[in-house]
């Protein structure tokens, strides 16, 4: 597995990797993760992959990570949202690029 670039972001870690003819989009936060896989031949290069991190999908990321949260806080019984993020949560500042 190559890492192709790290980027350090706001509330999370977002880390590129090419592996087994696929990009993965890893991203992580305090004790959870997502991770998105795509085809190769489904983007033309490592930078199309870059352009998929968007405003529109980090909110959806940043959604997704608050309702594991949640989910996980549920399964253990405790509500604290940070105690799985391992962080404060703040606005995501879309001026700031991701790269």
């Amino acid at each position: 597995m190559r890492v192709i670039k790290e980027i350090p972001y706001a509330n999370f870690k977002i880390t590129i990797f090419q592996w087994n003819g696929k990009y993965l989009i890893k991203i992580e936060s305090g004790q959870l993760e997502q991770t998105f896989k795509m085809n190769e031949l489904d983007v033309t290069s490592e930078e199309d992959v870059l352009m998929l991190l968007d405003e529109p999908f980090i909110e959806e990321v940043m959604n997704r990570f608050h309702e594991m949260s949640k989910s996980l806080g549920a399964a253990f019984g405790t509500t604290p949202l940070n105690d799985f993020l391992g962080l404060t949560l703040r606005p995501i500042n879309f001026d700031t690029p991701l790269c």
